[in-house]
């Protein structure tokens, strides 16, 4: 998806900024916010979303936040002083309030403007390539592969809404919470709130290389949370509430939301069917992901293998965390090829560390297309050091 702010454009596919034609250097928690606050145009986005979102909800000083924003500000042609993109609010967070405009990747023309939720109907749908108008919205589909999250809570949650309504809602409303934070925190998005549950995307509208992994924690986290959430109620039908999940990965076709607030994604497709599938069948308290899905996250996650799911569709219960941190710590864990060409490289290396050890600080910076070895190279510089005296972070 490509987001045009007057001269500026924003590229999620190749994850850069351009103002003029001239590409601009961010950092990637620039790029993240930056997109985090256009997509969430309609409202205002608080301090503690983009410290969970951007920063995993690790602890981040104020300093550090306002240098982001200023970053963001300063990228797309805000001066800060006006406020014109990028607006500040008082004791609740941020918001995006220029205009905008979204075009699919292979299209260069636009597709779809924006200012605020209702930004869409600015341009008309015949003026828009690659863009159709559906229930008066105008959209454009793009092609992505990603990995989808279904969780609700069905079950349990009626059990308690039968004895008290009232209070079944605020229970709800606390638990989708939890459920929203989980995604955000993996730096999923919210597709769709379903009543009793939210179904997420991972890998869009941000490409990620390890979508899987994320939702699997994503979906071992919400269980979690909800269950000690449940267990903090002190009442007894409450302790039953149970979450129950779906998670496929596949090719979808996705859709900005033009004029819907509570979902700024849609995602179509037979992975998405899947994941409501798995959903459905699972028992409450379990997870259940495809073997594509565990095939992506595999070395991240333990699980185990159930009967098939129909004819063709093997469903796994995930059970929790693999040993693997890294995608590469999973690769190794399954078994490396041989490691030829690069003898030059590694002998580089052990002469820095060499000099180093004589008290000559050294500083190595490993740079390379993707899939060219750089973490091999690192693996295999490192791998037969761990048993000395060199201290490893």
């Amino acid at each position: 998806m490509i987001y045009r702010v007057g001269a500026c454009t924003i590229d999620t596919q190749v994850y850069e900024v351009r103002m003029d034609g001239h590409r601009i250097v961010v950092e990637p928690q620039v790029f993240d916010l930056l997109v985090m606050l256009l997509t969430n145009s309609h409202r205002v986005v608080t301090k503690d979303e983009i410290l969970a979102a951007i920063w995993n909800g690790r602890i981040v000083s104020e300093a550090a936040l306002s240098s982001r924003i200023a970053a963001a500000r300063k990228a797309i042609g805000d001066d800060g002083k006006s406020q014109s993109l990028i607006r500040t609010v008082q004791r609740r967070g941020f918001r995006f309030a220029g205009t905008y405009a979204i075009e699919p990747i292979e299209n260069s023309g636009q597709t779809a403007a924006g200012d605020g939720p209702a930004a869409a109907e600015a341009l008309p749908a015949d003026l828009a390539p690659g863009a159709e108008r559906i229930d008066g919205e105008i959209v454009a589909g793009e092609r992505k592969f990603a990995t989808v999250l279904c969780a609700d809570c069905k079950d349990s949650l009626e059990r308690i809404a039968e004895q008290d309504p009232e209070e079944g809602l605020k229970i709800l409303d606390a638990i989708l919470q939890l459920m929203a934070q989980a995604v955000r925190r993996y730096e999923g998005t919210v597709n769709l709130v379903t009543g009793d549950g939210v179904v997420a995307l991972f890998g869009v509208p941000i490409a990620q290389e390890d979508h899987a992994v994320r939702a699997c924690y994503a979906a071992l986290e919400i269980r979690e949370a909800v269950k000690q959430f449940a267990q903090s109620l002190n009442r007894a039908p409450a302790n039953s509430i149970l979450v129950r999940a779906g998670l496929n990965s596949g090719e979808v076709v996705t859709r900005p939301v033009a004029n819907d607030p509570d979902a700024a994604y849609r995602a179509m497709g037979h992975a998405s069917h899947l994941a409501a599938r798995l959903a459905q069948i699972a028992a409450p308290g379990t997870l259940l992901i495809s073997a594509e899905t565990l095939r992506l996250a595999e070395g991240h996650v333990q699980a185990k293998v159930l009967q098939p799911v129909g004819a063709t569709v093997a469903a796994y219960e995930l059970m929790g965390t693999g040993p693997a941190q890294t995608r590469f710590q999973a690769l190794a864990a399954r078994g490396l090829t041989d490691f030829v060409g690069r003898s030059a490289e590694l002998e580089q290396l052990e002469r820095m560390q060499g000099r180093a050890r004589q008290g000559h600080g050294q500083v190595v910076t490993i740079i390379g297309e993707a899939g060219l070895g750089k973490s091999r190279l690192l693996y295999e510089f490192l791998h037969p050091q761990t048993a000395s005296d060199w201290l490893f972070r």
